[in-house]
Formats: C-alpha cells, sequence, structure tokens
C-alpha cells in the first residue's frame, strides 16, 4: 500500500518508515538552517595564533586601529553584520599577538607603526559554497600603504551553513593576518 502526497510518495512497510524518515530528515537539514540568523560577527584574534614564520623587526612597534566607522554593516547572509571597527580591533590584536609571540616590543606610541582598517567584509552564497571575503589596508608611519584581500569558502551543505556559517571567515582572517606578517614591504619596513 502507498500513499501519494504531492510529488512525495511515501511508501508503508518493510522500508516505508525509513524513506520517510529519511525525508523528513534532508528536509529539516535543508530548510531549518536557513530559519534562523547569527547576529553580529566578530572574529576572534586566537584564530590566527601562530600562522607567522620568522618575523624581522627593529626597535618597538605600535599596532593601532585606523577604523573610525562605528556603523554596522549587514554582509548579506544568514543575518550577520560586521562592525568594522571590532573587526579591525580583531585583526590588530591578531597582529599584536602574532608579533609579541616572536619576540616584539608591542607599545601604544613607536615610531615603527602600522595602522590598520578593515575595509570591506562581504559574503557570497552560492548553489555549493558559501564564500566569505575580508578587505584591509595597512599604513605604515612612513606613508606606504599595503592593500589586503583573503577570501575562503565553504560547502553549502544544509549541515555547514546551519553550524558553522561564519566559517569562511574565521579562515580568511587567518589568512589576513598571515599575509599582512608576510608581507615584503611591511617586513622590510620593520626591518629597517
Amino acid at each position: 500500500m502507498s500513499i501519494t502526497t504531492g510529488s512525495i510518495r511515501v511508501l508503508h512497510g518493510m522500508g516505508g518508515r525509513t524513506a520517510g524518515l529519511v525525508v523528513v530528515m534532508v528536509a529539516a537539514l535543508l530548510l531549518l538552517p536557513s530559519c534562523s540568523s547569527v547576529g553580529r560577527y566578530t572574529p576572534d584574534p586566537a584564530i590566527a595564533k601562530g600562522v607567522a614564520g620568522d618575523i624581522s623587526y627593529s626597535g618597538p612597534l605600535a599596532i593601532v586601529n585606523a577604523q573610525d566607522s562605528t556603523e554596522e554593516h549587514d554582509v548579506g547572509f544568514r543575518g550577520i553584520t560586521v562592525s568594522y571597527q571590532e573587526f579591525t580591533q580583531s585583526l590588530v590584536d591578531a597582529l599584536k599577538a602574532e608579533f609579541e609571540s616572536n619576540g616584539a616590543t608591542i607599545q601604544d606610541a613607536a615610531d615603527k607603526k602600522l595602522s590598520v582598517s578593515v575595509t570591506t567584509v562581504s559574503m557570497t552564497p552560492t548553489a555549493a559554497t558559501y564564500r566569505g571575503a575580508i578587505r584591509a589596508t595597512v599604513e605604515t608611519a612612513d606613508g606606504h600603504r599595503e592593500k589586503f584581500y583573503a577570501t575562503r569558502s565553504s560547502y553549502a551543505s544544509g549541515w555547514n551553513v546551519g553550524t558553522n556559517p561564519t566559517k569562511p571567515f574565521n579562515t580568511a582572517f587567518k589568512d589576513l593576518v598571515k599575509s599582512i606578517v608576510e608581507n615584503e614591504a611591511i617586513s622590510a619596513y620593520l626591518a629597517d
């Protein structure tokens, strides 16, 4: 015996209950994660712990948050919003930790200074993935400016999106810290 509901045919008997249960579970995995939202996201600076190799530098270093915008931005994905100022502060804290772990002296004011600003945080969902992207600018005290872009994606299964929708941001944040610390122009500036 079988019952047809819409386009789903549920079989009763030996395997019918299993098939119905599978249909319900798949629907829950695909539909329920889209019902929730994340809210404000700020990366944990510890995400990027240990990304730097050997760092050459001389003298004390100041790393400052140069982003003065306190506006909240919607990234257009699962209700995730970011404050560029808070995001920048997490980046500053991660950079300070990396330089300190390599023996640098970090001070509030120093001749060597990096002014850091996160300028864009976005998420682009597609049918199979969701891609997080972060753009930032670092300016040295002598006026040299470097622009950075980090992006990563995750598979867009209901499970991945539902359990960790900010995963691409976490990985891109780690990549961003690494690219800033290993940037040749910034390394040369810090080594002089």
